[in-house]
């Protein structure tokens, strides 16, 4: 795949010109990695990078905010702005520009991104979805995001570029665009265990040193759980042959049949997963160009595929309790026991 770099006059102090052109051969596939935060998204991205001509940028929706913006860690180890792959994506994709116009771009498409996928706009793209129109379907972000996928599977001379964005909204958005051809893995975690991982304390590297994630509390994670994976079902008709759901659970029990799963219900060619999976319960992960995410984006080499169930051991039953009840008819109908007690769903 190619795209040409963006061409035209000189943009006007603290603007970037729009580029019109688009990928060569067609629209870009992108795999849209859907569900809630501390599901799993990061292990699932990077086995789905490791396909033999696949691409994970991680969550692109961030590229403005964490990476042009903020400056911080790519996949690779790198600061985003010190990262040559990207910057070779953003000259393809952005055409020239100095730093000063690169950042007010950014501030101007994070602002507009961030206004248009607040949960609350959720009925709005339905809507929107529903009758195949875009809410913008020639404004700026339309085409610079299309110009992002197309120019990030140009550079890694992949044919399907992986998205862990996650949130529903920001998959309408994709959804609407003319160059992009979304497919979604929707994963899925138990709330219970989703909402304990939340109460951790973890470090984040890409915030520098003694920097920890965010903590949530139970409630808050098991709403926004519910809100998440009931609003991506939403955007998806039933029986679409562009979406399949998967469990972090079952993808950790049996990794290479999910992976074949998730790929041909999806018409996409993953080659052998055999050099990617050489063993049970062990991946070859390469280096990933990845924005945003869980640190375990940065691991590489031989990696154990472990399922973490410690909330079983540790989780306040208090808090089990009231997660179980406020998720509890979808906790159901994705297959999770309402009591669960020896290993498994």
């Amino acid at each position: 795949m190619s795209v040409e770099p963006a061409a035209g006059p000189r943009p006007a102090p603290g603007h970037t010109t729009v580029p019109t052109t688009g990928p060569t051969t067609g629209p870009t596939r992108v795999l849209y990695v859907a569900g809630t935060g501390r599901s799993g998204s990061t292990v699932l991205a990077n086995l789905l990078g490791g396909v033999d001509g696949w691409v994970s940028v991680g969550e692109m929706r961030f590229v403005w905010e964490r990476g042009l913006l903020q400056d911080r860690l790519c996949g690779c180890g790198a600061a985003f702005s010190a990262c040559p792959w990207w910057g070779e994506v953003l000259d393809l994709a952005l055409g020239p520009g100095t730093g000063a116009q690169r950042r007010a771009l950014a501030e101007r498409m994070h602002a507009e991104l961030t206004a248009r996928t607040r949960l609350r706009t959720l009925p709005t793209h339905v809507v929107h979805q529903r009758a195949r129109v875009s809410l913008r379907p020639d404004g700026e972000l339309e085409h610079l995001t299309g110009r992002l996928y197309a120019a990030a599977a140009a550079v890694a001379g992949a044919s399907v570029v992986v998205d862990s964005s996650k949130l529903p909204t920001y998959a309408a958005v994709l959804d609407a665009l003319e160059d992009v051809e979304p497919r979604v893995v929707h994963l899925v975690r138990d709330p219970r265990a989703a909402a304990y991982s939340w109460t951790r304390v973890r470090a984040q590297p890409d915030l520098g040193a003694g920097a920890l994630m965010e903590r949530r509390g139970a409630w808050k994670s098991a709403a926004l759980w519910l809100l998440w994976n009931r609003g991506m079902e939403t955007l998806v008709p039933a029986g679409s042959a562009r979406y399949v759901r998967l469990t972090y659970e079952d993808l950790l029990a049996q990794p290479r049949e999910q992976l074949d799963r998730v790929l041909r219900t999806l018409g996409l060619d993953g080659g052998d997963l055999g050099a990617l999976l050489p063993e049970p319960g062990v991946a070859r992960l390469g280096v990933h160009h990845t924005v945003a995410g869980n640190p375990a984006r940065m691991r590489s080499g031989l990696v154990p595929l472990t399922l973490d169930d410690e909330w079983r051991r540790s989780m306040p039953q208090g808090q089990q309790r009231a997660v179980t009840a406020l998720t509890r008819g979808t906790l159901r109908r994705y297959g999770y026991r309402l009591r669960p007690g020896a290993p498994g769903r």
